[in-house]
């Protein structure tokens, strides 16, 4: 079985490099098509002449592919969980010093929807994984049911990351349209539900937004994973605002703050404040609006 086909594929669309330029000097662009349809199995000369065109550094796997998937899957789901940033990071600047080739071809897109979310944690907005995008774009008529949600769930943060509320909202709610026909954790359920909240939020359809917001934040808090937790709250706040429901707004942030305090996440204290003081201001409770006002303030000044 020829097991390079999809990744030679893969990575020659990532570098967004013509079959015609991958094969130049190598083979005919037929027979580079033959490979990464999987049809032939390539001679190691040919092989070894197209990865080094590709620049690419083959690493072996230390541990069986699929304990290696299991692994990576359980580390996934903290970096999502705990949002810690720093950790995550270097989670993905190890993984970005090698490649791999996975005999499985679900293991192999398993992986690169992973390396996905995990560029989307730690990466600058202003410069996203576009490149993974263009080449899992192209494979997603290969994805399973389960792959596909994934891939929407990504691909509507990075729109929501792009201020694409709209286009953002579709491809969580084409997620949602395969939730049904898929065996899914409550996590990523939740994690999914936070998502709908936020973009609905944005979205101003603020009923929508507290009910799912609401969903995720008994998950969150369940388990005690304090900051989404705290994220959620302040989701939840601002639609409380907006709707024009202040007294639950207020109440909401109180309860946040005080999980911020007690459990040391102290990065969102400044949004917190910020929250407070401007609801106080609307409820005409002007000294704990300058209180909540100045402290964001002394924040600013502490983290510049």
């Amino acid at each position: 079985m020829n097991k390079y086909g999809h990744f030679i594929k893969f990575e020659r669309i990532r570098q967004n490099i013509k079959q015609v330029q991958l094969s130049d000097g190598i083979c005919t662009p037929s027979y580079l098509s033959k490979i990464e349809s999987n049809s032939i199995v390539p001679s190691e000369e040919i092989l070894s002449m197209l990865v080094n065109k590709l620049k690419l550094n083959i690493s072996p796997f230390d541990m069986p592919e699929s304990e290696f998937i299991s692994n990576l899957q359980k580390k996934h789901k903290e970096a999502i969980l705990f949002k810690d940033r720093e950790k995550t990071s270097l989670l993905l600047h190890k993984l970005n010093q090698k490649t791999y080739i996975f005999s499985d071809i679900q293991s192999f897109y398993d992986y690169q929807l992973i390396l996905l979310r995990l560029n989307l944690i730690t990466t600058n907005i202003q410069n996203p994984p576009k490149e993974l995008i263009r080449a899992l774009s192209e494979f997603k008529m290969h994805f399973n049911n389960y792959q596909r949600f994934i891939f929407y769930i990504n691909l509507g943060f990075l729109k929501f990351f792009e201020n694409e509320i709209m286009s953002s909202l579709e491809n969580f709610e084409k997620a949602l349209l395969i939730l049904p026909n898929i065996k899914c954790e409550d996590w990523e359920i939740a994690d999914m539900e936070y998502a709908l909240g936020l973009v609905l939020l944005m979205s101003q359809r603020y009923v929508s937004s507290i009910e799912y917001t609401k969903r995720s934040i008994t998950f969150f808090e369940k388990h005690l994973y304090y900051a989404r937790s705290i994220e959620a709250y302040i989701v939840l706040s601002v639609a409380y605002k907006y709707s024009q429901k202040y007294d639950e707004a207020s109440e909401i942030l109180k309860i946040a703050q005080n999980i911020a305090h007690r459990t040391n996440h102290t990065e969102n204290l400044l949004q917190l404040h910020y929250n407070i003081g401007a609801i106080d201001s609307l409820q005409g409770n002007l000294k704990s609006a300058i209180f909540n006002f100045k402290a964001c303030i002394t924040l600013i000044n502490e983290y510049s």
